[in-house]
C-alpha cells in the first residue's frame, strides 16, 4: 500500500504533532477527498529533534486526482494550533517523501541527501517582538580605558529581533550613551569607547522607552590590571558543516559580535566532517577568525562515539592537527589518544559528559583530559539529582547508570576542571537559547592575556568556571591556592569565596571531597565569604564551589586539590 512521509528534521524543536486530543496543542488531522481510508502515525527524526509523519492507505485505493490534506494544529476542531520551532530560520522545509515521479534531491538531516518531492513546502520562521534585553561587557576594565559593549534585543524565545529599538546605556556617572538597534543588523549593536571613572564592581543600565530593561553583567574596574582577567568562551559550537543551522562564518560572527565572546571553537561532528571532506575548511576558518587580543579561536571537532563513554571534543593549540574520525581508523578513544601521542603536538580532549556513557571516565586519559563539560543546552551532568536534568526521567536519578556524572570522575583519580558550553545547533553560540531543553552554558577562563597560548595554559591549569549562560564571576582560594591549582595548604585552611552575580545570589555551597562542607545564604548581588575548615584535612582532599542565583542561574568553579598539607 502507498505511503507518503512528511518530516521536520534536525536541528529543530517543533512541537510534535499528535492525533489523540482534538482540543490539545499540535492536534493534526489527515483526510482525503477520495474514497480511501487513511492511517497516520508519528516517529522521531534524529532522536527527539524533529519528527516524521507517515500517512498511508488503510483501506481502498487512491485514484489519480485524489487530494490528501494534512493540517498541523487544526484549529477548526478546537486545537490552539501547533508551535513552530523556537529558532528563527529562513526557508524551513516541510520535507515530503514518497514514490513520486517528480522526486528531487533535497536536504535531509546531518547534511545527507534523500530523494523527496521537489515542491515540498517552504516557509520562514520569524522572530517576534522584543522581550529580552542584554548589555554585554568585558568582565574586567581599567579606569579611563575605553572598551566596547554589546546591546542586544531578543524575542521571548531568544531570537534577535527585527524591530527598530532605541534606548540609552546609563553609566555610573549619570551620563547616557544612546543606541539604535536597526532591522538591517537585527537585534544587536556595538557601543564603542565606553569608559568607567571609578574602581569597583559596576553594572550598567540599559534603558528602552525610559525604563530600565536590563543590567549589564558585572564589570570589575581596576586601577591597574590584575595578574589574570576573566574571559568568556564557548568551545562547543555547531555549524552546517555538520548538523547545525547556519554556515560557520555566521557562527563565528554571532559568537564574537552578538554573544560578545572572547574565545570560540567549532565542535562539528567528525563523522559528518569526514563524510563531506570538510576538515580543511574547519582548519582554514579557525585561522581566519583568530585575532590575538580581541578574539581567540581553537581548532577543534567533536569525536562522536557512543560505545566507550560518549562524545568528546578534540582541540589543538596549533593551526593544524590530525582529523581522527571515530568512524574511520580510530573507533576507540584509546586509539584516539594513541594517535594524538604519535602526532606529538599539543592536543586536548574534553569529555562531553552530559550525555556520558558508563565508560566515560575509564577512557579519559589524564595526558589529554584536564577538563570536563558539566553543563550545556542538554542540561547539567555535575551530579544527580539536579535541577537541570537532561531528561525528565533523570530529575531524581542518573538514567545513564553509575559512574557517568562529573562527580564520579574523582573516584577514578582524575583531576578535571569544569567548562560550560552551549552545544548549540541553532546558530546561537554563547547563547543557545532555543536549541534544546535549556539555554546553553559558557565558560569563564582566568588568563594573563587574550592569546591562544595563554588560553591553552589556563585550560591546562584548570583556571576555569562554568555557568548556565550568565557571566557570573565566581572565584575561590584555599590559603594561597587558586582555582584549578594543586599544592600544600595548612591543616585548617582558610577558604575565601568571592562572587559577583547577574542577579541576587541565593546560595553558595562549599564542597570538600564532594560533600557540602558549608552553605552561605546570599544577601545581595555581590558576596565575599571566608570559612576556616576546622576539621582535620588529609592529603588528597579537594575543594570546589557551586553558586545558585535567585533566578535559578548557576556557576561552578574548578576544584582546588590539596597535597602534602603544611605542618
Amino acid at each position: 500500500k502507498a505511503e507518503i512521509l512528511l518530516a521536520i528534521t534536525h536541528p529543530s524543536d517543533w512541537q510534535l504533532p499528535q492525533m489523540a486530543n482534538s482540543s490539545g496543542a499540535g492536534y493534526t488531522t489527515v483526510r482525503t477527498d477520495g474514497e480511501a481510508s487513511l492511517c497516520v502515525f508519528r516517529e522521531p527524526a534524529c532522536g527527539s529533534k524533529g519528527f516524521t509523519l507517515h500517512v498511508g492507505v488503510w483501506q481502498g485505493v487512491l485514484k489519480a486526482g485524489d487530494t490528501i490534506t494534512v493540517v498541523f494544529g487544526d484549529t477548526s476542531v478546537g486545537s490552539p494550533g501547533l508551535r513552530a520551532q523556537n529558532r528563527e530560520q529562513e526557508r524551513q522545509v516541510l520535507k515530503v517523501f514518497g514514490d513520486m515521479e517528480d522526486a528531487a534531491i533535497i536536504p535531509w538531516q546531518h547534511n545527507d541527501f534523500t530523494r523527496g518531492l521537489s515542491t515540498s513546502p517552504v516557509f520562514d520562521v520569524v522572530a517576534g517582538a522584543p522581550a529580552i534585553f542584554h548589555a554585554i561587557a568585558p568582565s574586567d576594565a581599567l579606569i579611563g580605558q575605553p572598551f566596547d559593549l554589546i546591546v542586544r534585543a531578543c524575542d521571548k524565545s531568544g531570537n534577535l529581533c527585527r524591530h527598530r529599538v532605541t534606548g540609552n546605556l546609563r553609566l555610573p556617572d549619570g551620563n547616557a550613551v544612546p543606541f539604535v538597534l536597526d532591522p538591517s543588523a537585527p537585534g544587536h549593536a556595538t557601543l564603542e569607547n565606553i569608559e568607567l571613572d571609578s574602581a569597583g564592581v559596576h553594572r550598567l543600565e540599559m534603558e528602552v522607552e525610559g525604563a530600565v530593561v536590563a543590567l549589564s553583567n558585572p564589570i570589575r574596574c581596576w586601577k591597574t590590571w590584575p595578574e589574570r582577567r576573566v574571559f568568556w568562551g564557548d568551545l562547543h559550537m555547531h555549524s552546517n558543516l555538520s548538523d547545525g543551522l547556519q554556515d560557520p562564518e555566521y557562527i563565528y560572527y554571532f559568537a564574537r559580535h552578538v554573544s560578545g565572546l572572547d574565545i570560540a571553537a567549532l565542535g562539528d561532528h567528525d563523522f559528518i566532517l569526514g563524510k563531506n571532506n570538510t576538515w580543511s575548511r574547519v582548519v582554514q576558518l579557525a585561522k581566519k577568525y583568530h585575532e590575538p587580543g580581541k578574539f581567540v579561536t581553537l581548532l577543534g571537532y567533536e569525536y562522536t562515539e557512543r560505545t566507550y563513554g560518549g562524545d568528546r571534543n578534540v582541540y589543538y593549540l596549533d593551526d593544524d592537527g590530525p582529523f581522527l574520525n571515530c568512524q574511520g581508523d580510530t573507533p576507540h578513544p584509546d586509539q584516539l589518544y594513541q594517535r594524538l601521542r604519535e602526532h606529538g603536538r599539543p592536543a586536548m580532549v574534553i569529555p562531553h559528559c552530559v550525555i556520558g556513557r558508563d565508560d566515560i571516565w575509564a577512557h579519559s586519559d589524564p595526558e589529554f583530559c584536564p577538563l570536563a563539560e558539566v553543563y550545556s543546552t542538554h542540561g547539567c551532568s555535575e551530579a544527580y539529582p539536579n535541577d537541570h536534568p537532561m531528561n525528565p526521567l533523570s530529575a531524581q536519578h542518573n538514567i545513564y547508570g553509575p559512574g557517568t556524572c562529573y562527580t564520579d570522575s574523582f573516584s577514578r583519580g582524575l583531576k578535571l576542571g569544569v567548562v560550560g558550553g552551549t552545544d548549540d545547533h541553532g546558530a546561537q553560540p554563547g547563547w543557545g537559547y532555543s536549541w534544546h531543553d535549556y539555554r546553553g552554558g559558557i565558560m569563564g577562563v582566568q588568563m594573563t592575556e587574550l592569546t591562544r597560548q595563554a588560553l591553552w595554559d589556563s585550560l591546562w591549569e584548570r583556571r576555569t568556571t562554568a555557568t548556565t549562560g550568565e557571566r557570573i564571576l565566581l572565584d575561590m582560594s584555599v590559603d594561597d591556592l587558586g582555582v584549578g591549582e594543586t599544592g600544600p595548604a595548612s591543616e585548617n585552611p582558610t577558604i575565601t569565596i568571592t562572587a559577583h552575580g547577574t542577579n541576587k545570589i541565593d546560595l553558595i555551597e562549599l564542597l570538600r571531597n564532594e560533600q557540602v562542607l558549608h552553605c552561605f545564604h546570599g544577601r545581595g548581588w555581590d558576596e565575599t565569604r571566608v570559612y576556616r575548615d576546622a576539621s582535620c584535612l588529609a592529603s588528597g582532599a579537594w575543594y570546589r564551589c557551586r553558586l545558585t542565583q535567585a533566578d535559578g542561574e548557576r556557576a561552578w568553579t574548578s576544584p582546588i586539590w590539596i597535597e602534602n598539607p603544611k605542618s
